[in-house]
């Protein structure tokens, strides 16, 4: 039967499987911001015997010859129902594989435990795969540093001496020039990475430390403590918590006696081990409650319960004592007369405009229930000033003298800092510059660590103000420039800035290099190199960076990994990346896999092409490349690839791209409307259905990027692109004469991840294996094609990390995940593999 939808897509009818086992629905709740992607792991004594790293994948014989062109009768099975549609304001849309949204059906599971099998046994077979991993670990061996920070008498920083272990340990040492002593070692308690630091907190009398760890790599976390002095293990471990160390999400007692901290629903029906391979809305209610040392989490006194859909007015209070035990707890209403705790509004005079900021609460995480910035109706150019307050893109960043700073895009596409008084009094400290700030730091009173952008490259500036105070006729005094760090080819990471001692440490890096660690002391001016890490071997590879006109004219960036003695004209494949979405840039930081394709597969290239949809241009650059201009974003990278075919590094048809998450987005479409191009496809965690993908996951948060289920040309406009459905058998402006097979691809998701629900992966999978079997005459296509072009498709595997959620943090699993991609990408572009 053809089924008819509500106005937002929802089916009417019921699905014929609804007796299928599913998970119990979620209850509604509220989310806490996860802006830092991090790492995690966990104590021994919660470790599941059952864990396990999926390591080399094992050399198997599969039963067919190795080719471009791939059989689709050796597609797993997967029942399409034909007549499912939708209508979505007026028109209608197909969504055979709707039962792919079930993560637990017995269908689902005999799907993707096939599916996986299918493309293991692929990727085993290809000729690359092992000798690519074997050079790839071979480059990672080397001694690599973190940013070191002062706690009491001890600095202490990360290390991974031999690039040995797939996380790093933290260390401690009386001086940074003298010995160090292993601190805390997470490998001990998750061997192979799968959980990882993400956060690290020390009391204020530095008695106990606080360890926060993601759970199989999802958005849960769980956080344990370490005795200062012994370096021991105490107390229990609290699981479900939300990622952060930071307040109000977590609060260390102010007498010592326990923490108050975030925690989230326990899933129904799932163990803290499977949590995440649920598609529901990503947990949006929250637990704040105190945990006393020395007690089970069980015991802990639950104080509040914050739901999203009524919060802050409607937050259920239980329990006192967590505002008792510790100052700005989320949800106290202790704090309801300062702004800066609750989130109040002012008003800032730029030019001839005033603006109306929500403040963010007091914390450099912004907020911890988040919700959807009210951005404007205009598709391009920053946010104009209105009646209505707006978050405008601003953070908490530190406090000074009294006054509080923050960062925002009111009145400034490029990002300015604002002063604050307890009364509610704005100015400007930091004026926009042409260069983007990127993010800024309080490092001293009146004293700021600011990375700028300049052509998607960090400048790195020391800046003072010595304005105090903000009466309301005070004009704050002019910032200046102390000091501009004299590197500007790469980017800044791992900052830690600390006030209280006058010091910023950071890592200076670009794709090739991996960086110097450098530290800098406010009260002397002068800086002083920690650590300078270095490769093993010379790999002759070189950055550079080019600019090239989009379809609309816009001047795009791109930096280009290559070999040394590579030559213009020598033919190879390349291999392109960007994300473009989110706000958010992709900078020339230190990446080993770019040194090591460009490295072992020379001449070939390694593309980072900084689209639009990110910041790297700051607001304008990301509302160019949203919701009705998300084009934009699709057609930069065909004009990328064109930009290398017309430099004489590559062909048409031997670029590859990939991209995760919203990258995982940007391959999916750019495969599908550019497989002339585009040869190889390597989609990673990608959002790929996105008329729906707002009832799964964290997907009502990227309404601002994909548009609203509720908005007609929104909704209808993301349809033109979105992947789940524009693949057809005979791809769109194609007929059998001019047939283009789209690129071979290899869809990449994982089992737990919280972030883009699986679902999307599968269901784009399907719809390209269901294309080559119309293709090769296996199926018959919705008009009664078949047949059209028989051995012509590429394959179109799914493969399922297991045990793994959005972000692959091991050192271990990150080799092996990008061996995979470097392999399959190699093999169907015909790339050339040098041992060195």
């Amino acid at each position: 039967m053809e089924k008819t939808s509500l106005l937002d897509g929802e089916s009417v009818a019921e699905d014929r499987r609804s007796s299928a086992k599913r998970p119990l629905a979620l209850a509604k709740l509220a989310v806490a911001a996860f802006a830092v992607i991090g790492s995690g792991c966990l104590l021994a004594t919660l470790h599941p015997t059952h864990q396990f790293d999926e390591g080399d994948i094992t050399a198997s014989t599969i039963p067919f010859p190795l080719k471009k062109y791939f059989p689709s009768n050796l597609y797993p099975p997967a029942h399409r129902l034909s007549k499912w549609v939708d209508y979505y304001f007026g028109t209608k849309f197909a969504d055979p594989f709707r039962w792919l949204e079930d993560p637990f059906s017995d269908e689902t599971l005999a799907f993707t435990k096939a599916q996986n099998k299918l493309a293991r046994d692929y990727i085993s077979a290809l000729p690359d795969y092992h000798r690519f991993k074997t050079a790839y670990r071979s480059l990672t061996r080397y001694d690599a540093f973190g940013s070191p920070f002062k706690k009491g008498e001890f600095w202490y920083y990360t290390a991974n001496f031999g690039g040995k272990l797939p996380q790093p340990i933290l260390y401690r040492a009386s001086s940074l020039d003298a010995p160090p002593e292993v601190f805390f070692d997470p490998n001990t308690q998750s061997p192979h990475g799968v959980d990882q630091v993400d956060a690290t907190s020390f009391s204020p009398d530095l008695k106990t430390f606080a360890f926060l760890m993601t759970k199989n790599e999802t958005d849960y976390g769980w956080i344990g403590f370490i005795d200062v002095e012994t370096k021991k293990p105490i107390d229990a471990i609290l699981t479900y918590t939300t990622r952060t160390l930071e307040s109000p999400a977590f609060t260390w007692a102010k007498d010592g006696s326990g923490v108050v901290y975030t925690k989230y629903f326990k899933p129904p029906n799932l163990s803290f081990n499977d949590a995440g391979r649920n598609n529901d809305p990503f947990p949006q209610a929250l637990k704040i409650q105190f945990h006393e040392f020395g007690s089970q989490q069980y015991q802990d006194i639950l104080c509040i319960e914050l739901n999203r859909a009524d919060f802050p007015g409607g937050a259920k209070v239980y329990s006192t004592i967590c505002s008792e035990k510790a100052d700005g707890v989320l949800g106290d209403d202790d704090d309801e007369d300062d702004l800066h705790a609750v989130g109040g509004e002012v008003s800032l005079r730029v030019d001839a405009f005033t603006y109306k900021i929500t403040l963010p609460k007091k914390n450099r995480m912004n907020e911890m229930i988040p919700t959807v910035p009210l951005y404007g109706e205009d598709e391009v150019g920053s946010m104009p000033a209105s009646d209505v307050a707006d978050p405008y893109d601003t953070s908490f960043i530190g406090e000074s003298n009294g006054l509080r700073f923050y960062k925002t895009a009111a009145g400034a596409s490029n990002y300015q800092v604002i002063s604050v008084s307890s009364r509610g009094s704005a100015m400007v400290i930091i004026p926009e510059t042409e260069d983007v700030l990127d993010d800024v730091h309080v490092v001293g009173d009146g004293i700021f660590f600011a990375l700028y952008m300049r052509d998607a490259t960090h400048v790195l500036r020391i800046l003072a103000n010595s304005t105090s105070s903000l009466d309301a006729d005070d004009l704050p005094e002019k910032t200046t420039i102390v000091y501009e760090f004299p590197f500007y080819n790469g980017a800044a990471s791992d900052v830690k800035a600390d006030p209280d001692n006058g010091i910023v440490s950071f890592t200076y890096s670009n794709l090739v290099d991996p960086g110097t660690v450098y530290v800098y002391y406010v009260e002397s001016g002068k800086t002083e190199i920690f650590r300078k890490m270095k490769l093993p071997k010379d790999y002759k590879v070189e950055q550079s960076q080019v600019f090239f006109n989009s379809t609309d004219g816009a001047v795009v960036p791109m930096f280009l990994v290559r070999h040394r003695e590579a030559k213009s004209g020598a033919i190879a494949p390349a291999w392109l990346t960007a994300y473009g979405g989110f706000n958010v840039a992709r900078l020339p930081t230190f990446t080993p896999f770019a040194v090591a394709l460009a490295h072992h597969y020379r001449p070939a290239t390694y593309a980072l092409v900084n689209i639009r949809g990110g910041k790297e241009y700051g607001q304008n650059w990301y509302y160019s490349g949203r919701n009705l201009v998300k084009q934009h974003c699709f057609d930069d990278m065909i004009a990328a690839a064109k930009t290398l075919i017309d430099m004489g590094y590559t062909a048409p048809g031997r670029c590859g791209i990939n991209g995760g998450s919203n990258g995982g987005l940007l391959t999916g479409a750019v495969s599908i409307q550019a497989p002339h191009i585009y040869g190889a496809g390597m989609a990673d965690y990608g959002v790929h259905e996105t008329l729906r993908y707002t009832n799964f996951t964290f997907g009502e948060f990227w309404t601002n990027d994909y548009g609203k289920k509720n908005n007609a040309t929104e909704v209808l406009s993301a349809s033109k692109w979105s992947p789940v459905y524009n693949v057809f058998p005979l791809p769109k402006h194609t007929d059998a004469d001019s047939y283009q097979p789209y690129p071979a691809l290899l869809i990449t998701t994982g089992d737990h991840d919280t972030r883009v629900s699986p679902l999307h992966s599968y269901k784009l999978a399907a719809l390209f294996q269901w294309a080559a079997r119309v293709m090769d005459g296996e199926e018959e296509g919705d008009d009664g094609t078949r047949g059209l072009k028989a051995q012509a498709s590429r394959p179109a595997l799914l493969r399922i990390r297991e045990l793994s959620g959005h972000n692959i943090f091991s050192l271990e699993r990150k080799v092996d995940a990008f061996s995979e991609k470097a392999a399959f990408w190699a093999f169907h572009l015909d790339g050339s593999f040098h041992y060195f």
